[in-house]
């Protein structure tokens, strides 16, 4: 296989990163995406929302800074959007923002790094699947599969780092023979 150096992401606003280098895990955690003064500050919610992508942005162009040039592929996961719930039902309503914010993070990411490397979108029962075996695992059957395979300690309240780890793990069995050679 040829080297690799992939960058995956869990977007969320609590998002979780890997840096995988040729199938090992070189670092991850988790990037929480909010303003330094929010809840401090008096906006509505569209500022906020504004403000985090821009927080999210500044981060993603210090990735771009350290590793343009190396990142041979970009990996993310997100939630999926099932619009088929009853009209006015709260967790549909609460599913929609979070697919809005989703959306939102995604196009920032495409923007900072789309360029860098070939990039890929990986559905969450496939990272599923590649890491514990089975399409349908709980986000605490892939933290544990993700530490026992790769020595981590990633706790319960993590799982967005070890959903990021199962991300780049995915890119890596599946795509790495695809990119272009450094």
């Amino acid at each position: 296989m040829p080297e690799s150096l992939i960058l995956a992401f869990d977007l969320a606003l609590s998002c979780g990163w890997c840096l995988l280098k040729d199938g090992d895990v070189e670092g991850c955690g988790l990037f929480r995406i909010k303003a330094e003064d929010e809840g401090r500050v008096a906006e509505v919610k569209w500022q906020r929302e504004c403000r985090r992508l821009e927080v999210f942005s500044a981060w993603l162009v210090e990735w771009r800074q350290n590793y343009a040039g190396l990142i041979t592929g970009i990996a993310y996961e997100g939630i999926t959007y099932k619009g088929q719930q009853r009209k006015g039902d709260k967790r549909a309503m609460d599913s929609k923002a979070r697919f809005d914010n989703y959306g939102a993070l995604r196009g920032v990411m495409l923007l900072e790094l789309g360029d860098l490397a070939p990039n890929r979108y990986i559905m969450p029962s496939s990272a599923k699947l590649c890491v514990a075996g089975n399409g349908r695992a709980t986000k605490d059957q892939v933290r544990r599969k993700v530490n026992e395979r790769f020595g981590l300690m990633i706790t319960e309240a993590e799982h967005d780092v070890s959903d990021a780890v199962a991300v780049a793990v995915t890119y890596y069995e599946k795509h790495v023979n695809e990119l272009p050679a450094r």
